[in-house]
């Protein structure tokens, strides 16, 4: 008998076959393909089909589909499409991108300098992602049609044409190295603030830890080298420093999907935790000391993916979370918690 295969290797399958065609759709038949850039092709394949397994696992998740699919209803749903809770719902989708997503401020409220190198890292990647992929892909390309003139490609087809030495071409061709300076930037912020904690911690930091960053400013680095290189130096250097740089990029590529840089890509799930929460209405109070403390719909989410499986705590040989604490506010949750865990304990040490 035949065993279907897990969701999420179906989904990173449909996405990297769907991908495939894209590319080979937009880069007509693959002719327009920069044979310099396969490399970077492999390493992008690998980082979208390892996002799209690790976004499919963690939304494959009861709590996490809970969310997500209580935002699409209240977003799409043919039964509040004309409603205000709609209306509602879109708007804070709308706040939310802006906020959490473009302007990060739940980095803020932890403190500038944390909101200052998060913001340098996050923008510098997502810019060179923006620029490099179509690239990559062969949807976009530039195209020689004097000795100083360009004409951008698109998917094919011409566009506008601009003079290399002008304001537009030349930023248009120092952007990835802008990105590069942002991430630098970011990065060197953060070996700051990593080492000046490193004293407080009580045990010694892990290789594994800094491994994003190392990978980060040496990837920024070298790609920053390659214009020096063919600016200052009269290309000197310039072979061996591409071939280290692709091959830098195409570690960091497959290796982010499954290190701590992947939680960026999580970042706009969480509006649909705020759409979530701002369409529920009604709040849920405390049994126990009467505050509100969730949205009740919440609250009655939760007992349900709880009832459909089974969390449970060897100690307490009860669930971690039943149907009476799921009524407490967090801080009557605690105590509660608390009290069960201490008398059974102490359960075998009273008469």
């Amino acid at each position: 008998m035949s065993r279907r295969p897990k969701p999420e290797i179906t989904w990173t399958a449909a996405v990297l076959t769907g991908l495939l065609v894209a590319v080979y759709l937009g880069s007509q038949q693959f002719l327009e393909l920069d044979k310099s850039l396969l490399g970077y092709l492999v390493g992008t394949f690998c980082f979208i089909g390892g996002s799209t397994y690790r976004l499919a696992q963690f939304l494959g998740r009861p709590q996490a589909a809970m969310y997500f699919k209580g935002a699409l209803t209240y977003l799409f749903d043919k039964d509040v499409r004309r409603s205000v809770k709609r209306r509602r719902s879109a708007m804070t989708a709308a706040k939310g991108l802006v906020t959490n997503v473009v302007a990060q401020d739940f980095i803020w409220r932890r403190g500038w300098f944390r909101w200052l190198l998060h913001f340098n890292i996050a923008w510098g990647c997502l810019l060179s992602f923006a620029i490099t992929f179509p690239l990559v892909f062969g949807w976009f390309r530039f195209k020689l049609v004097s000795a100083d003139e360009y004409q951008i490609m698109i998917f094919g087809l011409p566009t506008v044409v601009f003079p290399i030495e002008s304001l537009f071409g030349r930023l248009i061709y120092h952007a990835l190295d802008f990105s590069a300076v942002m991430v630098v930037f970011g990065v060197i912020l953060a070996y700051y603030k990593r080492f000046k904690a490193e004293r407080f911690m009580i045990g010694g930091r892990s290789t594994w830890d800094l491994l994003p960053l190392h990978l980060l400013i040496l990837v920024s680095l070298t790609g920053l080298l390659l214009t020096v290189s063919s600016a200052f130096l009269r290309g000197a250097g310039y072979t061996v420093i591409t071939l280290t740089h692709q091959v830098l990029v195409i570690a960091l590529l497959a290796y982010t999907p499954f290190s701590k840089l992947f939680h960026f890509l999580f970042r706009p799930l969480a509006v649909a935790v705020m759409v979530y929460h701002e369409a529920s209405g009604e709040q849920q109070h405390c049994r126990k000391c009467g505050e509100a403390y969730a949205p009740a719909k919440q609250v009655a989410d939760l007992k349900q993916v709880l009832g459909e499986k089974s969390f449970s705590q060897p100690i307490l040989e009860a669930p971690v979370l039943d149907a009476e604490a799921l009524d407490l506010c967090p801080s009557c949750k605690r105590d509660y918690r608390a009290r069960r865990y201490i008398k059974q304990l102490t359960r075998g040490f009273v008469h």
